[in-house]
């Protein structure tokens, strides 16, 4: 007999008394409190509980005794608020902190990076993992959240440089199988202002090596926030079977988010490109541009009004702008909020910033309960500019380094102490 029926069974035997049972009810209550999804004891529990109710509605009446009116109606409430927690669980052994799942979907590949040229010499490229995604998925891992990569990766030299970071930072690729095919390349060079120019090299490799049934398969039952990589609109083919993948996320409650970085250098009908990111974009709860993006969709347009339109799609509950050195700004349906960057006292280079700005808004979000549209519909402006702040330092940690290196939450939380 499970431990749950056990209660219920010795609770029963005890009505006559009736102080006990409303002791075993209080501890239950106790026990049950903050704790994670139903699980068979929790089951177990409720069930004992719910034959308690019954029981004490069957055997006993108000006035009588100990278990007068006040009596009878504390243990009724008592077990219907036991009921409330249906979708909680009890372990056996006290309360365990929540854990919520994280997927993140799109590209990984490898940037090589163009160095400095010495004198009379020719190019030279360092090779660092990357992927917007990718990026976005190791930084959610550092930060202490639970996360799978969905992706496949390349059996190729470059593959296994992919997953040593992935597995460093606790992701887990949901792909078990390795693709044959080699790894996308982006070659990247600094702009007159020292930020990354991307030349991609991504045709027949393994990131497009795309199954549907495979990728369906892959994902967990438990899904709290999916997130979207940029190159799922890119080309008709690949979106046609991502779409399908964010569907089903969906019906897995998944709260969907989404950040497009934009390439018009991979786009060959931008019209055609546009069209299909608005199917993504009709399914997003959280929507992360920077300015340039907004820039590229809706050239002319002002981020206010750019967001106004985002926000009236049917799922939009927060867009986030990034501004590079004037910061970010956010937009809820009822609240505005801007937050400044973090500068750290030594600057390597810009990569990944933009993606561990949103792996850092995603995990705020999820301390502040707001994964749901109604957890975001409900935060503050001092809730939302809290949220940018903890994605700037993020950001700015990581920019603190050569290359993609996202912080750990500890790092995180010791710049936010000290300023």
């Amino acid at each position: 007999m499970g431990r749950g029926r056990l209660l219920g069974t010795a609770a029963c035997q005890v009505l006559d008394g009736g102080e006990l049972i409303l002791g075993l009810l209080e501890e239950a209550l106790e026990a049950i409190d903050g704790a994670p999804l139903l699980d068979h004891h929790g089951i177990e529990l409720l069930d004992g509980l719910l034959g308690v109710r019954d029981l004490a509605f069957e055997r006993l009446k108000p006035g009588v005794g100990l278990w007068g009116g006040h009596r009878l109606s504390s243990c009724v409430h008592a077990s219907l608020a036991v009921l409330s927690y249906g979708t909680m669980a009890f372990n056996g052994v006290g309360p365990r902190e929540e854990k919520r799942m994280f997927v993140v979907a799109g590209e990984s590949l490898i940037d090589l990076v163009a160095k400095r040229r010495r004198s009379g010499g020719g190019p030279a490229f360092a090779a660092h993992p990357g992927g917007s995604p990718y990026n976005c998925a190791r930084a959610l891992g550092r930060l202490g959240l639970d996360t799978g990569f969905l992706c496949p990766i390349s059996s190729d030299g470059f593959g296994d440089v992919l997953l040593a970071p992935l597995q460093a930072a606790g992701v887990t690729p949901l792909l078990r199988a390795r693709s044959a095919r080699p790894t996308t390349l982006a070659v990247m060079t600094p702009d007159a202002r020292g930020l990354p120019h991307y030349t991609f090299y991504r045709e027949g490799t393994a990131e497009r090596d795309l199954d549907r049934a495979a990728l369906i398969g892959a994902l967990p039952e438990r899904v709290n926030l999916f997130q979207m990589g940029g190159f799922l609109p890119i080309a008709p083919q690949d979106a046609a079977i991502w779409i399908d993948i964010v569907d089903e996320a969906a019906r897995r409650n998944a709260l969907l988010s989404i950040d497009p970085n934009v390439r018009p250098s991979l786009i060959d009908d931008f019209a055609g490109y546009k069209e299909r990111l608005s199917r993504f974009l009709d399914r997003a709860h959280v929507v992360k541009l920077s300015d340039e993006d907004v820039a590229a969709l809706d050239p002319g347009i002002s981020v206010e009004a750019h967001a106004r339109h985002l926000l009236s799609r049917p799922h939009c509950r927060l867009l986030v702008v990034t501004r590079g050195e004037a910061g970010s700004v956010a937009f809820t349906r009822s609240a505005r909020a801007e937050s400044g960057t973090y500068r750290p006292a030594q600057f390597g280079d810009t990569v990944g910033a933009g993606d561990s700005l949103m792996a850092g808004v995603l995990a705020a979000l999820a301390d502040k309960d707001a994964l749901s549209p109604a957890g975001l519909d409900r935060l503050s402006e001092a809730n939302l500019a809290a949220v940018l702040e903890f994605g700037a330092v993020v950001a700015g940690i990581n920019c603190g380094h050569v290359g993609c290196h996202p912080p750990s939450r500890a790092e995180v939380e010791a710049v936010l102490a000290a300023r």
